[in-house]
């Protein structure tokens, strides 16, 4: 069963509002998979990605953000470390298939 974070992530990477951006959290106003959850968690916007605390985040998440959305790593790995959320994203998956996939599997990809 997803938490309610998890949830919530996955509805705004299904809504459409976010406009998909690659190799960082965030670029202009593009989010990666994973930017999106900084997003949601009202995080700093700075040039390439978010403040999080004294933390710079770039390409991947820090703990704090690890275990509140349950993910494996910074780069969403999945439980078997053999795919990335972050690679799928830039290698052109959208967030809508990205949301599928967790959502056909949860437990690859999320502690649930």
């Amino acid at each position: 069963m997803l938490s309610i974070k998890q949830e919530a992530w996955l509805q705004a990477l299904e809504s459409g509002k976010f406009e998909q951006g690659h190799r960082d959290l965030r670029t202009a106003n593009r989010f990666c998979c994973l930017g999106v959850i900084c997003e949601l968690e009202g995080l700093e916007r700075i040039q390439e990605g978010f403040r999080d605390g004294p933390d710079l985040l770039f390409r991947g998440l820090n703990n704090r953000l690890i275990e509140l959305y349950g993910l494996h790593s910074g780069f969403g790995s999945s439980l078997y470390r053999d795919q990335s959320l972050s690679k799928l994203n830039d290698d052109g998956a959208t967030h809508m298939e990205i949301a599928t996939l967790i959502r056909y599997n949860p437990r690859k990809w999320l502690k649930c």
